[in-house]
């Protein structure tokens, strides 16, 4: 039996494909500038040329073919999240200063590069600075209007988030010029589907939407790449409170728990026992979960 979602039909065949798509990425955690995630932490790519199964779907022309005039409109198509346009004193700029302003390769995220940057004193330093700001700058962390159900819209917004990355792979390169040109060819296109107007007709929310993933996925690529040093205690001296900080603000998350892990000090063991406390404490239900795992196998790892 067909159902509609967002107003269009789906059939079961196709809702059990897209939710296997899903599950699949949100297990497998495929991204590259670095790994973006939304509301339901399923890890995205924010450059990559592969676009979700419901994009996918929508494109191919697989959902029941209809009008907008002739679909009955959704809570989604029909919301207005009343976001502004917002101007930057220094320039057409779309991402905050902390985002546009960072080092390379931090502001492209590409983890071919990042992964191997040498661990030198000056990188070391500079992974500081970078995971410091993405902390303590308050407009990356902005109040994003949260989609009526089902929240199909954060799919979409992925997929123009993903059109934004392929064509200004640097965080300084967004500009509101860059983006209306994507909006223009978007408009353009034969065939839009509802979801992807909404996107056309309200892109500052789908930019705005934008800024808090970056920083969770920048966040998540340099607390990786600090995980991954041969001998990550070295940095416990600042490094335990930022991955600490970053669970609890949950960016980078993940990885922050994965570093506590891997730094084994005793100060390191005592956050991630803070970290684990549900469901009163101070990360997340999910967060704590995976608190509670790393120390799990911290237990197990240690010599009998």
């Amino acid at each position: 039996m067909d159902v509609k979602v967002a107003g269009q039909g789906l059939s079961a065949d196709q809702l059990g494909r897209m939710q296997c798509a899903i599950d699949e990425r949100t297990a497998n955690g495929t991204m590259d500038w670095s790994r973006m995630k939304d509301r339901t932490a399923q890890r995205r790519t924010w450059a990559s040329n592969e676009t979700n199964e419901w994009t996918t779907t929508t494109r191919r022309g697989r959902t029941a073919e209809m009008s907008e005039s002739d679909a009955e409109l959704s809570a989604e198509e029909m919301w207005d999240p009343q976001v502004a346009r917002w101007r930057d004193p220094e320039g057409d700029y779309v991402l905050p200063r902390a985002l546009r302003s960072l080092p390379q390769p931090w502001d492209e995220g590409d983890w071919g590069r990042i992964g191997g940057l040498p661990r030198t004193d000056e990188r070391v330093a500079e992974a500081r600075q970078v995971v410091t700001e993405l902390l303590e700058d308050l407009e990356l962390a902005p109040d994003v209007p949260q989609p009526p159900s089902p929240g199909l819209l954060w799919h979409v917004w992925e997929e123009f988030h993903q059109a934004v990355g392929e064509r200004m792979p640097r965080t300084s390169q967004v500009t509101w010029a860059g983006v209306d040109e994507l909006v223009r060819e978007w408009g353009g296109r034969e065939r839009l589907y509802p979801l992807q107007r909404h996107v056309v007709d309200h892109v500052e929310a789908a930019m705005l939407a934008m800024i808090p993933r970056l920083r969770d996925d920048i966040a998540d690529s340099v607390v990786r790449w600090l995980a991954l040093d041969s001998a990550p205690g070295r940095f416990a001296d600042w490094a335990v409170n930022a991955a600490e900080r970053c669970v609890i603000e949950d960016i980078g998350a993940d990885s922050a728990i994965e570093l506590l892990g891997a730094m084994g000090s005793p100060e390191a063991r005592a956050a991630l026992d803070r970290l684990s406390v549900k469901p009163d404490g101070p990360a997340s239900w999910d967060n704590a979960e995976a608190a509670q795992g790393r120390l799990f196998d911290l237990e197990t790892e240690r010599p009998q």
